[in-house]
């Protein structure tokens, strides 16, 4: 289902809903492994709304979607990803200005910007998250992911590291 959420959200800037959101974990279901809920966690720090929300009919358990039920790790985790979101208001302004004002989505997929290079349409779980992020999320159980860069010069978010554009890595990713 998060692989499936991430692509679709990409595309629904393409049809100008630029708000989609869903729930972090899942809505429906037992409690699902940490690490999958940090992928997920994390692709909801840079989704166009945060939002943490499950079903609450398990009255034996409660809501077993949620960060303390993953005990200190699921907390810090939740802190780290929402302490960046907020960090992050000032630029989420700025690009739901722009996205009123000029129909120009928030999150968009990589042919938008890139609609000459064919590579561009062959990555549907990355996204840019306004003009200055590329975003892709970590949907494979094993960490493991292939980002395609566009051409230019690209610096990661978390590591400082940087890289040229102009192909694909792959290999265990993190943030």
């Amino acid at each position: 289902m998060l692989a499936y959420e991430v692509a679709f959200t990409a595309r629904a800037g393409n049809v100008l809903a630029a708000y989609t959101s869903h729930d972090i974990g899942g809505f429906h279901g037992a409690k699902i492994d940490f690490d999958l809920y940090a992928r997920w966690i994390e692709f909801g720090a840079f989704s166009p709304i945060l939002r943490m929300h499950s079903a609450h009919a398990n009255p034996a358990e409660g809501n077993v979607r949620m960060p303390w039920v993953y005990g200190d790790a699921g907390v810090a985790l939740m802190k780290k990803y929402f302490t960046l979101r907020t960090q992050l208001l000032p630029y989420l302004y700025t690009y739901a200005w722009r996205a009123h004002r000029d129909s120009i989505p928030l999150l968009r997929p990589l042919y938008l910007e890139y609609p000459q290079l064919e590579e561009a349409y062959h990555h549907s779980r990355e996204y840019f998250f306004g003009d200055e992020m590329l975003v892709a999320p970590i949907v494979d159980p094993t960490g493991h992911q292939t980002v395609y860069l566009p051409p230019g010069r690209w610096v990661d978010f978390f590591s400082g590291e940087r890289r040229a554009g102009g192909g694909s890595l792959r290999g265990p990713l993190c943030g």
